[in-house]
């Protein structure tokens, strides 16, 4: 098999049975055997001659169109305060539409073309990036070229930059999506594979015909392009061409072993997830495809209900709720958890690429389904604890997603449980910094640390290499104890402990690994979809009001430990963007792991999202101190109609309640109490309606079985008190100042 032009060394695209691919990474790793990847190839003919060749219609090597040609007649035209949902709109504020964009993916390609020198004998894995995040070039031939320094899949090809429209920085286009058919009944004149689609690795098939767009409706009207109604781009086998990434390089190994497990590795599986839950059975309650979450239907007015819209400027439409027009019309959005990077990508180029509306409306919708319908965080705690005393308090989460929690890309992503309890000094119900004595997933903004604890939980998948320190175990750190990942010589996994879908029924590329998750006794032979957390919280001696327990879920898109590695493992002096860069030799400038170090800093450092929180409280049996005085009184506001007056006071130490205590003014001498309000708060502001005429009055804190001191009068003596107005009496053993 031979592959390339004269003088290009390219990748060679070989159709394979699955046993074949297997063979043939032992190959890759050590001589050099060229990536295999099926699907139609780059029209320059570098590809495999057993797939065709990206061609248009009169055999002339394919093209992708522009966006923007798509855009004349696919975006702008909502009406006046309706939200934006015109396809090409959402789109442009899209991860997908900014897969080329992307500063991480160019920082973690450095790493993978690095060690495809130096470990696998140069065999394309580049190649195997560009497809994805620059189908564009890839497919026009641009996605490898020869370089003065000789790496060929370092983007340095690609036409535009990630400022301008238009170009090979787009990423996923309209073009690409909707020119894809199902090569397992192609359309007349398209290539025939049976044994496509291929669900991993943007293995897809191109059409031929140029002008002929595929997508939902069978009843559009041609304007500018043919159509064809495609069932296939309705399916989630459409995203799991993509959504689904295997190593093409290297067998899945055995952590402990090391045995070679006879298939390829699995380095993403959110397709298979998916594929595996009950959301996948169309018989079930359950039953969602990809585009049901992650492309809502248009909401014209912004009430939460999809709406009848227009996919087109011109007719025919509305279509969708209330039309007979098929439907509905999914917006573009594509949202899924990376609001780090929507943040980025919008600060960095949204002015520039007239995106900024689209960026900030796909973040919207990413935070919506992040905190709205990702997961529910349910808290339980004992009817009561003793101070000094453990609290056992169990946090359930669980995963309302289409797939394991979290999903797609592995690298740097986790979610993590942040644990905080306390004395609800205040009694508002919530805990303040100042109240907190227990933590447990402690996170710093300032610095992006996740701080490590004896119960700290995190959700994430650690892939390694095998011996790749020499220790004989899956390694995921390197010789220095640093976290490493290195994507394209992963081959064994440590742990994946990501919690699983509704009615998952994993394979063995699936399953959970170094963590178990119960079978569900309700569901025989699936997985529980939530995970169970139990944590003994230590309630100080001195606590006598009530003990707090919050429960967080939070998500991280970019550990800082992994732009720590993308940092310190890339040897490229520059980035080969900048002009006059050769990433070989000494250059001042920094590369691209330094300049996405940058972004992440500027970019709060892709600062957690919280997905879902709960708050329980329990009482605490303690002894109760005597509380002391309130200070500060004073009167904010009177109203002479109401006959009241608006109060401010800074609140007795150690108190549980206040009462505000009144009588007239000619009776102060006697202390002549008369009226009161048993139930003043602790938050120190109170109203009371003592009636006409003047007064005077004080307020009191309690403890809730007796009162502290009324204050002392003018020679010192205690005010007397007035316990039958309130009921409690006082106590003036030593209190607090």
């Amino acid at each position: 098999m031979t592959g390339g032009t004269a003088g290009v060394r390219g990748v060679v695209i070989a159709g394979l049975a699955l046993g074949a691919l297997v063979g043939a990474w032992a190959l890759a790793a050590g001589g050099g055997a060229p990536v295999v990847l099926p699907g139609t190839q780059p029209a320059d003919g570098s590809g495999s001659p057993d797939f065709p060749a990206f061609v248009d219609e009169d055999g002339t090597p394919g093209t992708l169109d522009p966006p923007g040609r798509c855009g004349a007649c696919h975006k702008g035209y909502r009406q006046f305060g309706e939200q934006m949902y015109e396809p090409y709109d959402t789109w442009s504020g899209s991860m997908m539409a900014n897969a080329g964009r992307d500063p991480v993916f160019w920082a973690a390609l450095d790493i993978a073309n690095q060690d495809d020198e130096k470990h696998l004998g140069n065999v394309g894995v580049g190649a195997f990036c560009l497809r994805c995040h620059a189908p564009e070039a890839y497919y026009e031939g641009r996605a490898d070229c020869e370089t003065p320094w000789g790496r060929l899949y370092d983007g340095s090809c690609l036409e535009g930059t990630p400022d301008t429209r238009d170009n090979d920085f787009e990423g996923i286009t309209c073009h690409f999506c909707h020119r894809q058919y199902d090569a397992s009944v192609p359309p007349p004149g398209d290539a025939f594979d049976p044994d496509a689609p291929y669900l991993e690795n943007g293995s897809v098939y191109l059409s031929r015909e140029s002008n002929l767009m595929r997508g939902p409706y069978g009843d559009a009207q041609p304007q500018n392009h043919d159509f064809a109604d495609s069932p296939f781009h309705e399916s989630s086998a459409f995203c799991g061409q993509c959504h689904n990434v295997t190593s093409p390089v290297r067998n899945r190994r055995d952590p402990d072993t090391g045995a070679d497990l006879g298939y390829r590795h699995p380095l993403e599986r959110t397709y298979d997830e998916w594929l595996q839950s009950d959301y996948a059975d169309p018989l079930s309650p359950e039953a969602a495809s990809c585009q049901a979450c992650h492309m809502p239907i248009a909401d014209r007015d912004g009430d939460g209900q999809p709406d009848a819209a227009f996919a087109c400027s011109t007719p025919p439409g509305p279509r969708g709720p209330g039309s007979d027009l098929e439907g509905p019309v999914r917006t573009h959005v594509f949202r899924g958890a990376n609001t780090f990077m929507l943040d980025v990508l919008a600060g960095e180029y949204g002015a520039a690429l007239r995106r900024t509306d689209a960026f900030a409306r796909v973040r919207e919708e990413t935070l919506a389904l992040l905190q709205n319908e990702t997961l529910d965080v349910e808290l339980t705690v004992p009817d009561g604890v003793a101070a000094g005393d453990t609290l056992n308090a169990r946090v359930v989460v669980i995963n309302n997603a289409g797939h394991k929690f979290p999903t797609g890309y592995v690298e740097g992503r986790r979610a993590f449980l942040t644990v905080r309890a306390g004395e609800d000094l205040d009694q508002d119900g919530t805990l303040d910094d100042a109240e907190v004595t227990f933590v447990s997933g402690r996170y710093d903004d300032a610095t992006g640390t996740l701080f490590d604890d004896p119960q700290l939980h995190v959700w994430e998948t650690k892939h390694g290499v095998y011996d790749f320190n020499g220790t004989g175990t899956c390694d995921t750190v390197d010789g220095s104890g640093h976290e490493m990942f290195h994507f394209v010589l992963n081959d064994c996994i440590a742990l994946d402990n990501r919690i699983p879908p509704r009615g998952f029924r994993p394979t063995d590329e699936t399953a959970p690994v170094g963590y178990a998750y119960p079978e569900n006794p309700q569901r025989p032979g699936t997985l529980v979809h939530w995970d169970t957390i139990d944590y003994a919280i230590p309630v100080p001696q001195d606590t006598y009001r009530p003990f707090l327990v919050e429960a967080a879920a939070r998500f991280q898109a970019t550990s800082r430990e992994y732009v720590e590695f993308l940092v310190r493992d890339n040897e490229s002096t520059c980035d080969p963007f900048d002009a006059g860069c050769d990433p070989t030799q000494p250059d001042a400038r920094p590369n691209r792991g330094e300049k996405f170090q940058a972004l992440w800093s500027k970019y709060d450092r892709s600062r957690p999202v919280t997905l879902s929180k709960a708050v329980a409280g329990t009482p605490v049996d303690g002894p109760l101190p005597v509380p002391g005085e309130a200070h500060a009184l004073r009167v904010t506001e009177w109203d002479p109609v109401l006959e009241g007056a608006r109060l401010e006071f800074e609140p007795a130490c150690n108190a549980l309640d206040h009462a505000v205590y009144w009588g007239p003014l000619d009776a102060v001498a006697s202390y002549g109490w008369t009226g009161a309000r048993c139930q003043a708060g602790i938050t120190g502001e109170t109203t009371i309606r003592p009636g006409p005429g003047a007064v005077f009055f004080v307020v009191v804190g309690n403890n809730g079985q007796v009162e502290g001191s009324y204050g002392r009068a003018a020679d010192g003596a205690e005010r007397p008190p007035a316990p039958e107005l309130c009921g409690l009496p006082q106590s003036l053993e030593p209190a607090c100042p």
